[in-house]
């Protein structure tokens, strides 16, 4: 049985390891809608965050990012809604398989290390996840350091290996990865791919980047700035003018052997599909553009949950917040029980990538 067919299965042995699920409400005055497959939540069914990162751990085992079993005994171990229980129990995973595939290497097996290693990779990634509204948290800064070595590790078991790049970018670099069919120098079409708002250029690997290679093409992954590498070594957030990103990564990627300068590609990942098609708008030497998803207005959902959370609410206090310095805002924002269930991961992991003005984001305005 391939991957495919163990991810098509993944939803079904998640229904019958789960202790039960419920259909999301409905808006006030509509008809119920009949119970589908879609609306259940097998795993953590009070809980739309966790359940939804679970989903993408379940999606990274089509490239061996993850084992179904493996998502569901860590699952099996998380408290609902319980962030440190969210990143022990991912830490603990990866701990475990980070050790195992250190194990397989020293014993010449390179493709279970390979395989191993990888997982462990996205493991660590997956831990930290809950945990930026504490950005000094160091468990945030152990997390992304095993994520990468242990990607870098498992790149360079991979034939031809997968090589680990920065690219220069003002007065620092971005961090990526370059991926290859073969060790030739032949012209290729060429792949770019980003994400956008919490993911990596490591989890890029199960989200694009080999089945691209598979196919024939090189493929560059990196992380731009608010994204995971440079966020996390250097604090930089976005910036709206992605142009000023993907200008200097084909630069950097023009110079690198294989490259048709005629054949390349874009695609930016969920907040991505915000980000490349501005980039593309003035990138002239890119040939396609794909924004998957394309978003118009990335703020536009965000600002609808806040209102419809503060209708009827006594929000008096956000007046005195917004009088504030930005850093004492957060902090009497994290301490109200009136907007408890507004701060969620999302909100705080924008006041660390985004840099963005926290207290109007949450009066919307």
């Amino acid at each position: 049985m391939n991957r495919r067919a163990l991810l098509a299965l993944g939803i079904p042995l998640a229904t019958m390891a789960a202790s039960g699920a419920r259909v999301e409400d409905t808006p006030s005055g509509a008809a119920p809608l009949a119970p589908t497959a879609m609306d259940k939540k097998p795993l953590f069914p009070d809980d739309v965050q966790f359940w939804y990162e679970t989903q993408r751990a379940f999606g990274a085992a089509e490239y061996g990012g993850a084992q179904l079993g493996e998502v569901l005994a860590t699952s099996a171990r998380i408290k609902s809604g319980d962030y440190d229980s969210w990143y022990d129990a991912w830490n603990d995973t990866a701990d475990r398989t980070a050790k195992e595939a250190a194990d397989q290497l020293s014993r010449g097996h390179r493709i279970s290390a390979r395989d191993s290693y990888l997982r462990a990779s996205n493991s660590y990634r997956n831990s930290e996840f809950f945990l930026h509204g504490r950005p000094k948290d160091p468990r945030i800064a152990r997390a992304y350091r095993l994520t990468v070595d242990c990607y870098k590790r498992c790149a360079e078991l991979y034939d031809p290996p997968i090589t680990p790049v920065e690219i220069p970018y003002e007065h620092t670099t971005l961090p990526g990865y370059l991926h290859r069919p073969d060790s030739s120098s032949r012209l290729r079409p060429t792949l770019i791919l980003h994400t956008g708002f919490d993911g990596s250029a490591e989890e890029m690997h199960t989200s694009g980047a080999r089945a691209a290679v598979e196919r024939g093409y090189n493929v560059l992954a990196f992380d731009g700035p608010g994204q995971f590498g440079p966020v996390h070594r250097e604090g930089l957030v976005f910036r709206p003018d992605w142009e000023k990103v993907i200008t200097p990564v084909v630069d950097f990627l023009l110079k690198q052997p294989g490259v048709d300068p005629k054949r390349i590609a874009l695609m930016g990942r969920s907040l991505g599909g915000e980000l490349a098609p501005r980039a593309a708008a003035f990138e002239k030497r890119l040939a396609a553009l794909i924004a998957n998803d394309g978003l118009y207005d990335f703020a536009a959902g965000q600002m609808r949950r806040v209102h419809l959370r503060l209708a009827g609410r006594n929000t008096g206090l956000i007046a005195h917040w917004r009088e504030m310095a930005p850093e004492t805002a957060v902090e009497a924002m994290r301490a109200s029980t009136t907007l408890a269930d507004l701060l969620t991961p999302p909100f705080f992991h924008g006041v660390a990538f985004c840099n963005m003005g926290i207290v109007e984001l949450a009066v919307g305005e």
